[in-house]
């Protein structure tokens, strides 16, 4: 087993142990449809949700600058196996109903992890 699988066993296991730690999660990603050159717009967006759970985190104070990190942003992390697309900064994440931008996404240095910044 190389380091990659057994790192992403651990994650695995953590998620697992922490419980209902982990939260219930919806990465939202809203595409638009088909432009229509007659009418000049575009046909309706399809709306896709990609269930999954991730720990949410605040992020120290000393690190918030309110600029790039402002007060209210939340860290996300969300096993990159439980969903099968890379979020990006035109998803949306939703979290109890409660919908927030994602501001930043990295993977971690062994890409197991989506590390997302998200405001609300």
């Amino acid at each position: 087993m190389g380091l990659r699988a057994v790192l992403a066993h651990a994650t695995a296991t953590a998620f697992t142990a922490l419980g209902d730690i982990p939260a219930d999660i919806l990465i939202r990603r809203t595409e638009t449809g088909e432009y229509d050159p007659v009418s000049g717009e575009y046909t309706d967006e399809v709306v896709t949700d990609y269930p999954c759970q991730g720990l949410l985190t605040g992020y120290n104070d000393f690190l918030i600058d309110g600029t790039r990190i402002k007060t209210g942003d939340r860290k996300l992390s969300i096993r990159q196996a439980e969903i099968p697309i890379r979020p990006t900064v035109s998803d949306q994440v939703v979290i109890g109903g409660e919908s927030w931008a994602i501001v930043n996404v990295e993977a971690d240095a062994a890409s197991i992890l989506w590390k997302l910044q998200i405001r609300s």
